[in-house]
């Protein structure tokens, strides 16, 4: 009787384990047909869809799932924002993104449109002039840009920034490869609740101007926003073996697009319970024979 209880409790446990496993890392993925877009940091961040996103959108590159982005009603945006992810600290982000337009777009921005705040920060894309440009407000707008060729790639860029905050310092990469080095003041966004959006500026109606302002026609495998600086080894690492920038404990957001797996039923939960059941039951019934 002491096994079959023990046996009970540790059903029990395993059961609400799993379930509580699936429901955290389920809790904030969005469906996209067979694809969840989702924030694979450990934060596990809300993230909104503009109503226009569908499983048309989504498209495989280079062995990447890519999430297609153009126009005011396809976007992805974090729910809150992400308030001193520059403060006083060391930060990067990088991306990997295919350009299917020539003229000049945001691929993401923190901020909200007329209503700037220090802390905001974001980057742009001339495919025509092979180049980039990121732009921070520390306390006013600072731009840094970079020339690169790959930049008008058909295939995928992978695009990066970093800030080394004791040296004050912006460096810019494309594909691993350091493109400049600019000075850029800190910034201090203790109090900035801006959120992130990918493809333009969060605009939020205001002014006619629609959901977004600024918005591109590009495609996009992965934005990861790190509270450390991602080495030129790292860099070039991922661009040369085709691979993602890997989450640790001091990723802020790991923003991508999975196959969505199949989470079991509570129909299958119950057959598994009723079937573990049925077999301390099935034992019992041996001993007594």
């Amino acid at each position: 009787m002491l096994k079959i209880n023990v046996m009970l409790k540790i059903f029990v446990v395993a059961v609400i384990t799993v379930g509580a496993f699936l429901s955290a890392n389920k809790l904030y993925a969005v469906p996209v047909g067979l694809y969840e877009v989702s924030d694979f940091s450990s934060y596990n961040r809300g993230l909104t869809l503009g109503s226009a996103v569908d499983a048309g959108d989504i498209t495989t590159i280079g062995g990447f799932n890519a999430l297609q982005l153009s126009g005011d009603n396809e976007y992805v945006k974090t729910v809150g924002g992400i308030a001193g992810f520059t403060y006083q600290s060391d930060w990067s982000w990088m991306t990997i993104i295919k350009s299917d337009q020539l003229a000049n777009y945001r691929v993401f921005m923190r901020g909200k449109a007329w209503a700037d705040r220090v802390g905001d920060f974001d980057l742009r894309v001339e495919p025509g002039e092979d180049t980039m440009y990121t732009w921070h407000r520390a306390p006013y707008w600072e731009n840094s840009s970079a020339t690169d060729s790959s930049i008008n790639d058909t295939a995928l860029v992978w695009l990066a920034g970093t800030y080394d905050y004791s040296e004050k310092k912006s460096t810019l990469y494309v594909n691993g490869s350091n493109v400049g080095e600019f000075s850029v003041f800190p910034m201090d966004d203790s109090i900035n609740s801006n959120p992130v959006n990918i493809n333009g500026q969060w605009a939020e109606n205001a002014y006619g101007v629609g959901n977004i302002y600024g918005e591109g026609d590009f495609s996009i495998v992965q934005l990861i926003l790190s509270k450390s600086l991602f080495s030129a080894s790292d860099l070039q690492s991922a661009y040369q073996c085709g691979d993602y920038m890997q989450s640790d404990g001091n990723t802020w957001l790991d923003f991508r697009v999975e196959s969505a797996a199949p989470v079991p039923e509570p129909a299958t939960m119950f057959l598994l319970g009723s079937g573990l059941l049925g077999l301390v039951g099935f034992r019992r019934r041996l001993r007594r024979k």
